[in-house]
């Protein structure tokens, strides 16, 4: 009880979930998270479920699940019902796998409303399986400080150094699939992968404080004597550690942050933490420093993600119309439909900055179904100003099929608005179409059988697969735009790439289109080739229902 009664007082807002042969159950709550959402404890424990948005239960309930098969990490932003302001609020929440000393699991999901990623939380629990609360501070497997000693002295250490005269350096160290690792050779040789980790860090940091983080993380306090400096230390621990490993291993990775003496000790663990994270799949790359630029960056991140639902719902991510043309007759074919956010309080939000947010924290399905139900509900207006009513075609993400049945979703929208589906083009890039799961490819058959014409966007972008044209039934290839601006590059190879896909798609009765036309002599190269349609600034630039109106009342297409 004393135990039950600790955890219920964490600070941070949680819920602790038990995992018997795949039954989850819900067994504490934190008395924060009570309070963030004025519910109490009892109800959360019986229905946590309904505190969340009706719209993003099932999502959440997807990935849960696939949290529980696949034994992964679960990140998400749902919304969560606030009840002392009875009304719903974006939260970050967490899943992680918490091991206990008797071999059972349980599932950490925890809140954080302010979105910075707290990876040492089911550090706290470990305190389930210690006998001895004056438990020395030295790691047992290492014999570096452990991180019970850093929760309660790094703090202080780090504030230290910060009144020193020479400059300071925070590094943060992961290790590269541990967890293959230990599945190839045992959790023995994975206590020796991290002792000899240990080690490689004290030859090369011999002055330094160092300790043994988070499981398989190590952090470094030193004196800063150049970027250089680190960084070929950290390079050469990782040397070691690959030469002298028992088998097989990827090595290291390490964010590293020069320490601000004003800043407080958990924002500098964020900075590298986040430097570390931003290394991403970068094989090139060993040591990552945090810049002050990231800090704008990760504001702007913040912002996106906290203002989405907002701007959906205020109608601020607006629908830009890129026309297409006939290449012989330049008469209009159709729009293609893009996204645009011109925020009021930041102005306008470039594609190339929103787009990736989302996709990143899976919220591209919500975006891609709003801009279906915009593009509906301006059918009327384009019809009642006289425009052409041409179809629309609308871009979609692979990850989209992973959240809704898109097929079912469109036929909705569609019947709704009592829009023709031959009114509706699903594109999709090729770099999403190769990778296509069953259930993808089920729902683009299914898209298509509603009637739905299916086109294929980026095509010759650098994942370029010809097997994906035998392997679905495609209605028009859309040509990355590279191939045009580098017309005459290399002696003109990519005229005749051009020409034979053109020959080759008219063989497999699939139609043909180029983005990117910006001068008249592409264009003539494009009618020479017998390419039927044509996109790009050359003709217009995107722009919304209502300068197109505008431009139409002036002159016809």
């Amino acid at each position: 009880m004393k135990e039950r009664a600790f955890f219920e007082r964490i600070a941070i807002p949680h819920i602790l979930f038990s995992n018997k042969d795949g039954n989850i159950k819900a067994e504490l709550v934190s008395d924060s998270l009570c309070s963030i959402v004025g519910i109490d404890r009892d109800s959360i424990l019986n229905s946590a479920m309904r505190l969340i948005h009706p719209d993003d239960a099932e999502c959440l309930s997807v990935s849960f699940r696939r949290f529980i098969d696949d034994h992964s990490s679960l990140d998400v932003m749902i919304r969560v019902f606030d009840k002392n302001i009875n009304s719903y609020k974006l939260m970050h929440g967490e899943g992680l796998w918490q091991l206990l000393e008797d071999g059972s699991e349980m599932i950490l999901f925890y809140f954080d409303n302010s979105r910075t990623i707290q990876s040492g939380i089911r550090h706290i629990y470990s305190c389930l399986s210690e006998k001895d609360p004056n438990k020395d501070y030295n790691d047992a497997v290492t014999g570096l400080p452990n991180l019970k000693y850093m929760r309660r002295l790094a703090g202080e250490k780090l504030k230290s150094f910060g009144n020193c005269e020479t400059k300071q350096v925070l590094i943060y160290i992961g290790v590269k699939s541990m967890r293959s690792y230990n599945d190839r050779y045992g959790y023995d040789k994975g206590d020796n992968l991290m002792f000899l980790i240990a080690r490689s860090i004290k030859e090369e940091f011999p002055f330094s404080f160092c300790g043994r983080a988070v499981e398989d993380h190590f952090v470094i306090m030193d004196e800063f004597h150049g970027y250089d400096d680190v960084i070929n230390k950290i390079n050469s621990v990782n040397q070691k550690v690959i030469s002298k490993a028992y088998g097989i291993t990827e090595g290291i990775r390490a964010g590293a942050y020069v320490v601000n003496p004003e800043i407080k000790a958990m924002n500098a663990f964020d900075h590298v933490r986040q430097a570390l994270k931003d290394i991403g799949k970068d094989m090139n790359v060993v040591c990552k420093f945090y810049s002050d630029e990231r800090d704008g960056e990760l504001m702007a991140e913040r912002h996106i993600i906290e203002s989405f639902e907002d701007a959906m719902e205020k109608q601020i991510i607006r629908v830009f119309y890129h026309p297409i043309l006939d290449t012989k007759t330049q008469k209009l074919y159709a729009f293609e439909a893009l996204a645009r956010w011109r925020d009021p309080d930041h102005g306008m939000i470039s594609p190339g900055d929103f787009i990736p947010v989302l996709s990143r924290y899976h919220l591209l399905y919500k975006l891609d179904l709003y801009m279906v139900e915009q593009v509906c509900r301006e059918f009327e207006v384009r019809k009642e100003a006289g425009l052409p009513m041409v179809p629309v075609s609308i871009n979609f993400s692979a990850q989209d099929f992973d959240y809704v049945d898109v097929s079912v979703k469109l036929k909705a929208i569609a019947e709704k608005y009592g829009i023709s589906a031959n009114d509706i083009i699903v594109e999709i890039t090729e770099q999403d179409i190769a990778k296509g799961t069953n259930s993808f490819k089920k729902q683009l058959y299914s898209i298509r059988e509603n009637g739905h014409r299916l086109w294929i966007d980026d095509f010759g972008s650098g994942y370029s697969s010809l097997n994906v044209l035998g392997q679905y039934e495609i209605d028009r290839i859309k040509f990355d735009m590279a191939l045009l601006r580098h017309l005459d590059d290399n002696n003109g190879k990519n005229r005749r790439i051009m020409k034979a896909m053109v020959n080759m798609c008219k063989e497999l009765e699939i139609n043909t289109l180029a983005e990117g036309v910006e001068t008249e002599p592409q264009l003539k190269f494009l009618q020479e080739i017998d390419c039927e349609l044509a996109q790009g600034f050359y003709f217009l630039r995107p722009e919304s229902i209502e300068e197109i109106i505008k431009y139409i009342n002036g002159d016809n297409m």
